[in-house]
């Protein structure tokens, strides 16, 4: 994986400029984060090394910016989507070096970069912020029930052609975990661990959005703890 380390130095860089010094005496945030965004380029969307990396370890074909799985003779294309994004990172941080600091454990992780199926919106990959603020946790909870045959917060997305037929390659939420090799977000009964409680506990129900939002920072932190290295 390149495309994150490169971003790290970039954005070091400014961060030791007299340009941002001169902004941050002006507590010019606006222009900061503009600056920041200019900077800043998605591994998810042009990193060749991630894909190769999560090419081999799925035994799926790479082509650049994606890769290529089938169900029977269907060619379905799958895009990375790492466990959050950096502005969720930037604000859980003040501290500039805190954030990349952060960044730099959860980019530096395979672990942590998903895979779903690439086609028009909705998306897995679009659809779990607005629906989770891009837990992970609710998110596999959210398949549970799906793969268990219910209707979810998330069926918009999986009800799409490409991805109802992705997810028909998987017998049930244990053989699509299995998989994925997704098995550190699950109990050894393939009950989804919450992160937000530091993976002590499962989660049992949908968490309301005025919860969610409340969680988020906690979920956040604790994910990083679990993957510092």
């Amino acid at each position: 994986m390149k495309i994150y380390k490169e971003n790290i130095s970039k954005l070091k860089e400014f961060y030791n400029s007299e340009q941002y010094k001169q902004l941050k005496e002006k507590s010019q945030e606006k222009e900061i984060l503009s600056m920041v965004n200019g900077i800043y380029e998605d591994p998810d969307a042009c990193d060749y090394e991630l894909y190769q990396e999560l090419g081999e370890k799925y035994g799926l074909e790479p082509h650049h910016f994606y890769l290529i799985d089938k169900v029977g003779d269907v060619k379905i294309r799958l895009s990375a989507d790492a466990v959050c994004g950096n502005k969720q990172l930037m604000s859980l941080n003040n501290n500039e070096q805190q954030w990349l600091e952060d960044y730099r454990i959860i980019r530096s992780q395979l672990g942590l970069h998903f895979i779903w199926p690439r086609h028009q919106s909705p998306t897995i990959n679009t659809l779990r912020y607005s629906k989770y603020l891009d837990r992970i946790d609710c998110l596999f909870f959210d398949l549970k029930k799906y793969f268990e045959g219910e209707e979810t917060p998330m069926s918009t997305a999986y009800k799409h052609k490409v991805t109802a037929l992705w997810l028909s390659k998987f017998k049930d939420f244990k053989d699509f975990v299995d998989q994925m090799k997704y098995t550190e977000f699950v109990n050894q009964d393939y009950e989804v661990l919450d992160i937000e409680q530091n993976r002590e506990s499962i989660l049992t129900d949908y968490i309301p959005r005025e919860q969610l939002v409340k969680s988020v920072n906690i979920y956040l932190r604790n994910l990083i703890e679990l993957y510092k290295n």
